[in-house]
Parts: C-alpha cells; structure tokens; sequence
C-alpha cells in the first residue's frame, strides 16, 4: 500500500506553537511517532501539489503492477533494468504522458 501522506498530530494540528529559543515543540510521543515514519509516507507528504502526488500514485501503482512489488520495502531490490523493462512496457502499450507532473514524477522516482 502506498501512503499519500502521514498522519502527524503535531504537524496537523491548527493550534501548532511555532518554537521558541530552547523550547520543544515536540512531545516525546511525537518525536517517536515521527521516527516511525515509513519512508515512502514522509517522501509523499513533501509534496504539497495534489495533482503531482496524484501522478506519483498512479505511476508507482503501475510499476508495483509491472514488476510484483506488493509492499514499498520491495523496492529495495529495484534495479536500472526493472525500471527499463518497465519503461520499454509503457512504449510498447502507447502509454503517453498526460501530464508533464507524470513525467516529472517518473524522472524522479526513477531516473536513468
């Protein structure tokens, strides 16, 4: 499953305190809950623009697809030659860029 965002109490809260010299913001609980941040969940919440993350999506989804990953620690075992295999499959389907955030998205999730 891949996560769009996480789901951050302090981050999200409207009444988030902004620090103050020495002073945590953080609770203890939160700092951990941070740490705890499956990579792939803090990557997608960087990205603020919902039509690129949208993009970012669909373009894992199908590569997920392609090469049988079922859980984002797979991509671990990724080479250069799943991502041309892939990208080869996507030219022989016709598949074209709607977008230049699909492309952008492709780029920068596997670059060549």
């Amino acid at each position: 499953m891949i996560l769009s965002c996480f789901d951050c109490v302090h981050c999200n809260s409207p009444n988030r305190s902004q620090p103050t010299g020495e002073q945590r913001v953080l609770t203890a609980r939160e700092f951990q809950g941070l740490a705890d941040v499956p990579p792939e969940a803090e990557w997608f919440a960087n990205i603020d623009n919902r039509q690129t993350r949208r993009a970012y999506q669909n373009d894992i989804k199908d590569f997920m697809a392609f090469v049988g990953i079922a859980r984002p620690d797979e991509f671990r075992i990724v080479t250069r030659a799943h991502v041309i295999a892939w990208r080869k499959s996507l030219e022989a389907r016709g598949t074209v860029v709607a977008s230049d955030d699909s492309a952008q998205a492709r780029r920068a999730l596997f670059p060549l």
